[in-house]
């Protein structure tokens, strides 16, 4: 005789952590909340404070809309704790066009398609809609720790797969030494803030630094004494994007010094300010295409097409290993033979 299903919650214990435990009539399972918490006292009060609690969570979450979720993530999280807050505040006005007036309970997987569809109608690529997707599914994770929905209200979101791996661009070394050549020409002729792009070419190439991080460079991250630049400033809200302690290389050595003699700024460069543009009309006089990040993307495929090791690649870049073998390990095919030949003849 099967046994008949339990009507009011109970505490339950998962390993060493204790859970609340309901059964939902009408998904005919099971449901379960964590207390954050693996002391049994500390579970009862939890226990007794979610059941005090039971009726307004039911009723004041039954109006919650995608909107406003997303609206609080913005205003009590991301603004104050994420670094990269105007990415999550772009992927909120995209996500807004289409999850807006739903209700979480209402999204579903057809619903996640058409998102997918949508965007890619408007030339998104698929990185970028599931970068967009994973800050839908923070704003409902935040919701619930902010007790704006109660956990049974998070809809699972799909995430569309990458279609296949990209192959960034690089530049080979003799296109390099022309955009090299075109930058020294145009600081030549036109002075100005020009004058830094040389400098600038080869400090991002040899640091395989983002734009960003060079941009931005300032003494104090500068130590001539031990060789080291720490990409990274004091203070700063750590991203994703790691910004990590590279050597000063012999080929930079005698440009940092001049640029940090020849201005009494802050910044390396003198000034701080965005090298786009300069950097556009040097490719444009070497008669090449690109864009700045690809000198990191050049400097890491240099690197490994000169065979040194990918976890040095990975250390320099700041990325994890298998990012690198994952973005660049087509351009050294012969790394994991050499290893493999050199374990079984015992070299």
């Amino acid at each position: 005789m099967p046994r008949k299903a339990r009507t009011v919650p109970w505490i339950d214990i998962r390993g060493d952590n204790f859970y609340v435990a309901w059964y939902e009539p009408k998904e005919r399972r099971t449901k379960r909340e964590s207390l954050q918490t693996n002391d049994a006292q500390v579970a009862t009060r939890r226990f007794a404070d979610w059941l005090n609690r039971g009726e307004r969570r039911t009723s004041g979450t039954a109006e919650v809309t995608c909107d406003k979720v997303l609206d609080c993530y913005l205003k009590e999280h991301s603004e104050k704790k994420c670094a990269d807050h105007a990415r999550n505040k772009f992927a909120t006005v995209q996500l807004k066009r289409h999850f807006g007036a739903l209700k979480p309970t209402e999204i579903d997987v057809p619903v996640c398609r058409a998102y997918v569809d949508l965007r890619q109608g408007d030339g998104v690529t698929i990185s970028t809609i599931r970068r967009e997707l994973a800050t839908l599914a923070a704003a409902f994770k935040h919701a619930v720790m902010w007790k704006h929905m109660t956990l049974d209200m998070v809809p699972v979101l799909e995430m569309p797969q990458n279609q296949y791996v990209r192959l960034v661009g690089y530049w080979t070394k003799p296109e390099l030494d022309r955009i090299r050549a075109a930058a020294q020409e145009l600081a030549d002729e036109k002075g100005g803030v020009y004058l830094r792009l040389p400098i600038f070419v080869d400090l991002a190439y040899y640091t395989a630094s983002r734009r960003a991080a060079i941009e931005t460079l300032t003494r104090g991250q500068v130590n001539l004494a031990t060789g080291r630049i720490n990409l990274a400033k004091d203070g700063e809200r750590k991203t994703k994007k790691r910004r990590p302690i590279v050597p000063i290389v012999p080929e930079i050595r005698p440009l940092l010094e001049k640029a940090l003699n020849a201005t009494n700024s802050d910044f390396v460069l003198g000034s701080g300010g965005d090298n786009w543009r300069l950097f556009q009309d040097a490719l444009t006089r070497a008669g090449l295409t690109g864009h700045a990040h690809m000198l990191r993307h050049s400097r890491a495929t240099h690197l490994l097409q000169d065979g040194v090791d990918p976890y040095h690649v990975a250390a320099l870049l700041g990325d994890s290993l298998s990012t690198v073998l994952r973005v660049y390990g087509h351009h050294c095919p012969d790394f994991l033979g050499t290893v493999l030949t050199q374990r079984k003849t015992g070299a």
